[in-house]
C-alpha cells in the first residue's frame, strides 16, 4: 500500500536482502505479482538487462509496475532504471506507479516530486512495518544476500531435494542441478582466476 511496505516486504519475498539490484514489480488489481530482480549491470549491457526483464513482464500482463534500485553508490542503478522507465511507457495500459531507489538506508522516489511525502534528502527506511509480521509469524526470515542463498543450496545434497515430499516434481529437481551446476562453474572460474 506504500513504498516503505514495498520496500520493507521485498527480501522476504526475494529471500534476501537485495544489493546493487534493479527489482521490477508487476502489479495486479492492486496485488503483487512477478518480481524480477537483476544485478546492476555494466552500461554496455544496460539495453540486454532491460529486455530480459521487460519481456517477463508482458507477458504477466501488469496494470502496473513499480521500478526499484538499490544502489551502493548514488545513481548506479539510473541507467537501467530509466531504460526500463522507457520501456514501460511505449506499452499502453501499464502504468508506472513509481520508481524507487534504495541506499544509505533510506529511499527516494524519482516520480515524486511532493517534498511532503518525499522530501529530495530521502525518507530514513522503517524496520518494524506490520506487513512483515506475516512472514515473521510463518518464520519466514530473508538471508542477508544472494550470496548466501547461493551458498545454502550447494549446501543441500540433491538426494535430500529428491527425497522432499509432494510438490517437488524429477523436472524441479533437475533445475536444480542445472543452477547448482552453474554456481559451482562460476566458483570455480573465479578462484581459477
Amino acid at each position: 500500500s506504500s513504498p516503505v511496505d514495498l520496500i520493507t516486504s521485498l527480501p522476504y519475498q526475494l529471500g534476501f536482502h537485495p544489493k546493487r539490484s534493479v527489482v521490477l514489480v508487476c502489479l495486479k488489481g492492486g496485488h503483487l505479482g512477478l518480481v524480477e530482480r537483476l544485478d546492476i549491470p555494466p552500461l554496455e549491457h544496460v539495453q540486454d538487462a532491460m529486455f530480459a526483464m521487460v519481456e517477463p513482464m508482458l507477458k504477466e500482463r501488469p496494470s502496473g509496475v513499480v521500478l526499484l534500485g538499490y544502489e551502493d553508490i548514488e545513481g548506479e542503478a539510473v541507467p537501467l532504471l530509466e531504460a526500463l522507465k522507457t520501456a514501460i511507457d511505449w506499452h499502453d495500459g501499464i502504468e508506472l506507479t513509481d520508481v524507487l531507489v534504495v541506499r544509505d538506508g533510506r529511499w527516494y522516489s524519482r516520480v515524486c516530486k511532493n517534498p511532503t511525502c518525499c522530501p529530495t534528502e530521502g525518507t530514513p527506511l522503517a524496520e518494524n512495518v506490520a506487513v512483515t509480521s506475516e512472514f515473521v509469524a510463518l518464520g519466514h526470515n530473508p538471508l542477508s544476500s544472494r550470496e548466501d542463498v547461493a551458498a545454502r543450496l550447494e549446501a543441500v545434497p540433491l538426494m535430500c531435494i529428491a527425497a522432499s515430499p509432494a510438490g517437488v516434481t524429477p523436472e524441479a529437481v533437475g533445475a536444480w542441478a542445472k543452477i547448482l551446476t552453474r554456481s559451482e562453474e562460476r566458483r570455480v572460474g573465479k578462484e581459477g582466476r
